[in-house]
């Protein structure tokens, strides 16, 4: 009877893990999402950036405000990212609202996402190839450039001196 118990406990186990595991896989991971308005270069083709774009949140409030040559950031759970920008083209011109919608590659934790090449199409222009607006973002390692610092009696003062 003992053995029998410790095998349904052991096969319970496994399934829990596998439950959580299925689980997680539909929830999906975290990723962060940094947005650029700045000007982007791709095979020739040159994407400006806008005067002003605003991303919205589901109830139509701006959560950023980015100028040009601004860099945002948001986090997102799963592989799917989706938002509503409205985009200011030049100072003076009407807002154009623009829904952004893209999978988020597997094993990228971080990806920068070039609105104006991303809404490159918006002008009637061909739409731009994914890795014309998306690329990971790899943070830079900053090198410990700091000395150590020996505190010492450098007059050698003693009690005998």
């Amino acid at each position: 009877m003992k053995k029998a118990t410790r095998i349904v406990i052991r096969l319970l186990a496994i399934a829990v893990i596998i439950g959580v595991a299925v689980a997680m896989a539909i929830i999906g991971r975290g990723h962060t999402i940094y947005l650029d308005n700045k000007d982007h270069e791709y095979n020739g083709t040159t994407y400006e950036a806008f005067y002003k774009v605003e991303v919205l949140d589901a109830n139509m409030k701006a959560t950023q405000k980015l100028s040009a040559g601004d860099r945002g950031m948001e986090s997102v759970m799963g592989q799917k990212y989706s938002t509503v920008v409205a985009v200011t083209r030049k100072e003076g011109d009407k807002r154009e609202g623009f829904m952004i919608t893209y999978q988020i590659p597997y094993g990228m934790d971080g990806v920068i996402l070039n609105i104006p090449a991303y809404l490159g199409a918006a002008d009637g222009e061909t739409p731009a190839p994914e890795e014309a607006y998306m690329e990971e973002f790899i943070p830079v390692e900053v090198e410990d450039d700091t000395e150590e610092v020996v505190l010492g009696d450098e007059f050698d003062l003693t009690a005998e001196g």
